[in-house]
């Protein structure tokens, strides 16, 4: 990324890339080369991406009756991508899908309500305080635009079945993987969650460690690949409230970690 000129940057397209974990566990990597919002966070101007990541687990081995575990969807921001994806993947609108949320704010919430709409079993896992915030975003009404004392009265979808984690919590796919959802509240993002998958060793740490570059390979090659743009992301969303994120990685200590998949940037496998 390093080697990127934002000259170059410009030739490459906006998409959502499919890269394998391990059979039935990938994540689905959304690019975009451009700056995606005006936060300072993305100054730099390397273009972004979001990790996200999909399980896929039969009721029986003989079963074509599948549950997928979501983690991690990305914002409204990667809405046509994503969803021309994740549809070629999931077929059967009548899947059931547990969707996991590492955090919530109107953009995920918005991207919730397209899935929402094109699959009709799904149930969201998040913390407590992520499903007070999701409620609450969730009905908001949408101002009329010459009106600014009414609103539109639109169709809201109830919300759909959520599954809250309290405490840490472990959630066993098929005997081949096991998910430890971690709690992981901070001042920014009180409904803070993040994912441990055992088996691979597989942190998805969702905001802790990101980075905002685009890169189609699934890691980061040595440990100053990324340093410039860890550091910047980290003191623009992390260092005002350094002592809850400390707190955070305390607990995540106690885990075989063996690589990290934030939310946005490459993994980072060998320098963490």
């Amino acid at each position: 990324v390093g080697n990127i000129s934002s000259q170059n940057l410009n030739t490459f397209i906006k998409k959502t890339v499919q890269i394998p974990i391990e059979e039935n566990f990938i994540c689905l990597r959304s690019l975009n080369p451009k700056r995606t919002r005006f936060e300072v966070e993305y100054s730099l101007e390397k273009g972004s991406c979001t990790n996200s990541f999909l399980f896929k687990s039969s009721q029986d081995e003989h079963s074509e009756s599948h549950e997928y575990i979501l983690i991690h969807p990305p914002g409204l921001t990667f809405e046509k991508e994503f969803l021309e994806r994740i549809e070629t993947l999931i077929t059967s609108v009548s899947s059931e899908i547990k969707v996991v949320m590492g955090h919530i704010n109107p953009n995920k919430v918005a991207f919730l309500k397209k899935l929402n709409k094109k699959y009709k079993n799904i149930t969201i896992i998040c913390s407590n305080p992520g499903a007070k915030l999701l409620n609450e975003i969730w009905k908001q009404n949408k101002p009329i635009k010459s009106q600014n004392l009414t609103f539109e009265k639109e169709n809201i979808e109830s919300v759909p079945k959520i599954q809250i984690i309290k405490q840490i919590e472990t959630l066993s796919i098929n005997k081949n993987f096991e998910l430890t959802f971690i709690p992981s509240p901070t001042a920014r993002w009180p409904g803070g969650l993040i994912v441990f998958e055992k088996n691979t060793g597989l942190l998805m740490s969702d905001k802790l460690f990101g980075a905002h570059v685009y890169e189609e390979k699934w890691a980061e090659l040595n440990s100053s690949k990324t340093e410039e743009e860890r550091r910047h992301y980290y003191d623009c969303l992390m260092a005002p409230m350094s002592s809850q994120v400390n707190s955070v990685i305390e607990k995540l200590e106690e885990y075989d970690i063996d690589s990290i998949a934030p939310g946005h940037g490459p993994a980072i496998i060998g320098s963490w």
